[in-house]
Order: C-alpha cells, then sequence, then structure tokens
C-alpha cells in the first residue's frame, strides 16, 4: 500500500519515511525502497520480475557468475541459463568426473559434442594440459561458447566450431527450441540448416600449456 502526502511518503511494509520537497520523492530513496522489495522476493517470483522486464526491454543475453566461471546466456533461456542462475553452478558431478579423469592423467583431448554456451568444457578447460574441442551447430549458443571461452579461458586451449558431428560432412537441417537452448537438436523437419563435420577429422594434438 502506498500513502502520498504533501510532506511524506510511506510504503507499508518496508518502515521507511522518507522526507520531500515540492511533493517528490528522491531518485535514491525511490532506488533504495524499490531494491529492499525485490530482494525479500522468493526466487520464483524475482525472476519472473526480472524475465518480464527484460522482455520489454529486448534485452537478448545476461551475464551470471558462478562456481563454473562467469558466463552469458540467452535471456529467454528457462533451463541451463535459469539454473545457472539460481544454484549457481550446472552439473558440478560431471565436472567433478571430467576434472579428476584429466588430472590423473595429466591431461588429454576433451571433445564437447554439442558444446552449448560452455558450461562444461569452460569449467574443463582451467586445467592448460587439457585440449578441448567444441562443436556446437547453433550460431546463437556457439556465438556465447566463444564469448564464455574469451571470459574465462586463459590458456588457449579450447577449439570451437560452428558445426555438428555426422558420419559424413555436409548439410544438416536444425530444430531450435525457444525456451531451452540445450534443447536445440537435428531434426529432418528442422527450418535452419547447419554444416556437418565429421570427428575423424580432428585428431588429438599435443596441447600447449604453460
Amino acid at each position: 500500500m502506498l500513502r502520498y502526502g504533501p510532506r511524506h511518503t510511506v510504503i507499508a511494509g518496508v518502515g521507511c519515511r522518507c522526507q520531500v520537497s515540492n511533493g517528490r520523492m528522491p531518485s535514491w530513496s525511490f532506488r533504495s525502497l524499490a531494491r529492499r522489495g525485490i530482494e525479500r522476493l522468493p526466487f520464483s517470483l524475482l525472476y519472473e520480475v526480472f524475465y518480464q522486464s527484460g522482455r520489454a526491454l529486448g534485452v537478448k543475453s545476461y551475464e551470471v557468475a558462478g562456481d563454473g566461471g562467469t558466463f552469458i546466456g540467452p535471456f529467454n533461456d528457462q533451463s541451463i541459463t535459469k539454473q545457472y542462475l539460481r544454484n549457481r553452478t550446472v552439473s558440478p558431478v560431471i565436472v567433478k568426473l571430467f576434472n579428476a579423469f584429466f588430472e590423473s592423467r595429466g591431461g588429454g583431448t576433451f571433445y564437447d559434442l554439442g558444446a552449448n554456451i560452455g558450461m562444461v568444457s569452460v569449467p574443463v578447460a582451467q586445467n592448460a594440459r587439457v585440449s578441448c574441442v567444441c562443436f556446437e551447430p547453433d550460431p546463437g549458443n556457439f556465438a556465447l561458447h566463444r564469448a564464455n571461452v574469451l571470459l574465462n579461458c586463459a590458456h588457449g586451449n579450447v577449439e570451437t566450431i560452428n558445426a555438428a558431428v555426422a558420419q559424413e560432412r555436409g548439410q544438416l537441417r536444425f530444430e531450435r527450441s525457444d525456451y531451452n537452448c540445450g534443447d536445440h537438436h537435428l531434426s529432418a523437419g528442422g527450418s535452419l540448416i547447419v554444416e556437418a563435420v565429421r570427428l575423424d577429422d580432428y585428431t588429438p594434438r599435443p596441447c600447449r600449456w604453460r
């Protein structure tokens, strides 16, 4: 409830009073009150406010910092990016498994087929002795994957290929999901055409570590 008078404004439930002049509340006071109220919202409601506001403003992507690094994800993604925003981690068991495997062997080559925006390959690439070869056919995910590599990977050990992996080189039809960037997939009825490459053409090579 909002009560507004000639000398002050009170927002019920927030428990503070702001002096105003000329019938106007200072902008810093309004922002402070709004921030305090928003911070008390549960995640589901807070995310909905964020999502609907972003849609109205035309936001296409956003950045989240978490345990696996700092990632830029598609704004409309209701799966991977939203999970990272909420939990600050995605697939920690899988990442831990790969990290332990390469640590025990002193490095190696990691092939990420359908690398998405890099939630697995970026943490693995923190080991300079691992050479990461990442395939992502979706142009949007591929662009974000490259951005996330630049944000997080300092060893120069990540190669990104904007293509699907198939038995033969060529072009394939591809279907995109509007709200799940992890659900894009090859489909005979897909509206998008993507390049396809053979995994055999990308043989393991020595990793240049420091």
